[in-house]
């Protein structure tokens, strides 16, 4: 087997901390690896060192193959890319102004995998991509033999990835199999932990009920009464004293027992958030926001034609369709105040920023989150326990943290903000997948309203009671979440689908009728031939 690339004794560090080891790393052809972690564990970095843009505190790396390269926010550069991926990706043509982040996206995919390289390393490829994207993606990959992929999206590491590279308390684990596999030896892995931790709990208590029975045993020793002979009192208490000396040497084994008694840690368990909601003064209002007529975009050239739609308070929307249909745009509108929007007045609206233009990078992430809130510091931390912000993580600067962790402290700022309008554009965006549960639980438990743009199924069937669906440039509000939209989608084009095969059998019935009243009969039988067949195709 071919090896492509081998790391060996690195470790980096921030500071005086060390973010992460490893002894020994291989690449071989063939190799299909997903890298996960938690935001911050240094996944971006690892590839940063082993592609070569960025040298390791300490240890070595030995490249034997070219390497092409998909970046975490890497900016477009306009550029040659073949114009069969370009149009693969659905992008020939469209110029950078013109072009939405999906977009733009799929440009950079394209002028990577088009651009030669035998291993292939990206860094969350399919951010910004909608379903189609992802598609085109996994078929395009299969020209690479050899890939290491940063994901947070488990049905893409599920179908891609044979191998997972697991960055877990500073080291690398290495599991031979897809992320589920992963996830199935996780779960064993937790659950023996309480096994574990239940067990240890367990033998505690019985060993300290044990020695407070002997405290009771040795305290219930009587003492020689008044009046007994001298005979008698020496055979009470050397009695006494054997009764004392056994319960005593009792008392050093159970305590002996329970010093050698190994801690077991309780596993993590996640703290339910109160906030109080009424320092956001939230709007009474049945409708929080509504477009009437809405017509928006850029250059003169509208984006958005007469759209239509009410939102409901404390709903949580999800806007719905492929790149460059218009999803961002549209937060951008709201976000104006621009001609065919209308806000209640007492609706304040808090934004996700995906250049973290909210962020002080020289304030600590508790100092960020406390900036502008109007919740208690008990509810702020508890919130950023919950993003994974714990213990001294609390006191990092906002420089240090990756992007991942940077949209989690951009997500608490907003939840404890005076806002009770939250806009967020892709929120998942970088997030390893334990965030992104959170993040989940998280805006499920909001109190106020949301409108997000996502294209992770999951995220948006957990959260979302709302859809806008942008379709070919309409946008249409649908009241219930995205599996009830697509079953009642489903369900619309079979019945149209059943009244063009009536309408195709009555056609066909017309040209039998009229063909038993000519004798001119090959064009109609042609006619025929083709209705046939056009009904064939739509039953299929």
């Amino acid at each position: 087997m071919k090896i492509l690339l081998e790391a060996r004794d690195l470790a980096q560090y921030i500071g005086a901390r060390e973010l992460f080891t490893c002894p020994k790393l291989a690449i071989y052809e063939g190799d299909h690896i997903g890298l996960i972690g938690p935001n911050g564990s240094g996944k971006t970095t690892l590839m940063e060192i082993l592609r070569g843009s960025r040298a390791a505190d300490e240890g070595m790396v030995r490249r034997y193959a070219s390497i092409a390269c998909v970046e975490q926010f890497q900016a477009t550069q306009e550029g040659e890319a073949d114009p069969r991926l370009l149009a693969t990706f659905g992008v020939l043509g469209k110029q950078a102004g013109a072009r939405s982040g999906g977009e733009d996206t799929r440009v950079q995919l394209a002028q990577t995998l088009g651009g030669g390289g035998v291993l292939l390393m990206a860094d969350e490829p399919t951010a910004h991509l909608d379903a189609p994207g992802i598609e085109r993606f996994c078929q395009e990959l299969a020209e690479f033999t050899t890939y290491l992929i940063i994901s947070h999206d488990r049905a893409l590491l599920d179908r891609l990835c044979d191998t997972i590279w697991a960055m877990e308390d500073g080291t690398i684990h290495i599991y031979e199999g897809n992320y589920s596999f992963y996830e199935e030896v996780r779960a064993q892995r937790q659950a023996r932990a309480w096994q574990e931790y239940e067990a240890y709990r367990t033998e505690k208590a019985r060993l300290e009920a044990s020695l407070a029975r002997q405290a009771q045993r040795a305290d219930s020793i009587k003492k020689a009464r008044k009046g007994m002979g001298n005979s008698e009192a020496r055979l009470h208490r050397r009695e006494a004293t054997e009764k004392a000396e056994k319960i005593h040497n009792a008392q050093n084994a159970l305590a002996s027992r329970l010093e050698r008694l190994e801690a077991v840690e309780k596993p993590r368990e996640e703290v339910s958030i109160v906030m109080d909601f009424s320092r956001t003064q939230p709007p009474e209002n049945r409708v929080i926001l509504e477009a009437e007529g809405l017509t928006y975009g850029y250059g003169g050239e509208p984006v958005l034609r007469d759209v239509r739609f009410a939102i409901p308070r404390g709903s949580k929307t999800a806007l719905w369709g492929p790149n460059g249909a218009g999803k961002t745009t549209l937060l951008r509108a709201i976000r104006q105040g621009v001609p065919g929007i209308r806000v209640v007045p007492k609706a304040r609206l808090g934004c996700l920023y995906q250049g973290f233009d909210n962020v002080d990078m020289e304030r600590t992430v508790l100092e960020n989150t406390m900036r502008e809130s109007v919740q208690s510091q008990s509810t702020a931390r508890t919130i950023l326990a919950r993003l994974l912000f714990r213990g001294d993580d609390v006191h990092k600067k906002a420089a240090v943290l990756s992007g991942g962790e940077r949209i989690k402290l951009s997500l608490a700022m907003l939840l404890v903000s005076s806002a009770n309008v939250l806009l967020l554009d892709e929120p998942t965006n970088f997030l390893d997948m334990p965030s992104i549960r959170v993040m989940q639980e998280l805006l499920c438990e909001y109190p106020g309203t949301v409108l997000f743009v996502s294209h992770d199924r999951s995220f948006v069937e957990g959260v979302a009671n709302h859809l806008l669906v942008f379709d070919g440039g309409a946008v249409r509000p649908y009241g219930g979440g995205l599996r009830d939209y697509e079953a009642s989608a489903g369900k619309a084009e079979e019945s149209q689908r059943d009244l063009e095969a009536d309408r195709l059998r009555m056609r066909m019935a017309q040209v039998l009728e009229r063909m038993r009243q000519t004798s001119q009969k090959e064009a109609l039988e042609e006619e025929y031939s083709r209705l046939a067949a056009a009904l064939r195709a739509l039953m299929m």
